[in-house]
């Protein structure tokens, strides 16, 4: 996953649909999903772990097999997400059979419950769901989620 290229992604019915389902102001017509323009997805992840405004950070559990990465104050306008969103749809499909996985994107810091975007990844596939608050994504994500942030947070404080 982290030598290969992000995945050029197609404009499809699943991503049309969820951006016909989000408010804003100004909204123009979703025409495509832009790329990152990078040579593979570790010099992504590099980029957004160096940006000292995102405050990113990415981890591998090797017990668990599980891979976690966040951005603490990634954005709040939905044309700046596409990128990440088209990025995340394409890791899908590094999954290994019957592994499953998610993406919140989501206001922490000021405890919004609005959802910009949840994505579900399952089957090596990536579904955007239409969810805008919280208690419209599983609650065990959400907690999942919020428990990487909160453990975050209080290791900053500690330091």
């Amino acid at each position: 996953m982290h030598q290969s290229a992000p995945q050029a992604i197609v404009l499809d019915e699943n991503m049309k649909t969820w951006w016909a389902s989000r408010e804003m102001y100004g909204k123009s017509d979703l025409i495509d999903v832009p790329t990152y323009t990078v040579r593979d997805n570790q010099e992504l992840l590099t980029e957004l772990v160096r940006d000292r405004y995102l405050i990113a950070r990415e981890s591998y559990d090797e017990e668990r097999q599980v891979w976690t990465f966040f951005a603490l104050q990634f954005s709040e306008n939905y044309t700046e997400i596409l990128p990440m969103i088209g990025w995340i749809k394409g890791l899908a499909s590094y999954l290994d059979q019957g592994a499953e996985g998610f993406a919140i994107i989501y206001d922490y810091q000021w405890g919004s419950e609005d959802v910009m975007a949840y994505i579900k990844l399952e089957d090596q596939k990536a579904k955007l769901t239409n969810a805008k608050h919280i208690a419209e994504i599983p609650h065990e994500d959400y907690l999942q989620a919020k428990d990487i942030l909160d453990n975050f947070m209080d290791d900053m404080q500690d330091q």
